[in-house]
């Protein structure tokens, strides 16, 4: 009997530390979405130089993965503005 309440009061313990972080994790995650994004307008702009200095092979070679990192903080920036939103219309609901 003892061990059912140490076992629930623990689960408990935990969901609430994870309550309790929920707002750090949706920083670092949109942290990290704009380093992306400012990785990819850095790669983009590599991508120019390249371009316009006639290194046309280069510059093909790195647009593909330059829009992929520019597109995937984009993705990342989105997602984490949508959780802090949802989060909040379930604090107004609550």
């Amino acid at each position: 009997m003892k061990f059912k309440w140490l076992w629930k009061k623990s689960l408990q313990l935990v969901w609430m530390r994870i309550e309790k972080e929920k707002f750090m994790l949706i920083g670092i995650r949109e942290f990290v979405g704009w380093l992306f994004v400012l990785l990819g307008l850095g790669l983009i702009g590599v991508d120019f130089m390249l371009a316009i200095n006639r290194n046309v092979i280069e510059a093909l070679a790195l647009a593909f993965p330059s829009a992929i990192v520019f597109r995937a903080g984009i993705g990342l920036v989105r997602i984490s503005m949508a959780a802090r939103i949802a989060l909040r219309l379930d604090e107004k609901r609550v």
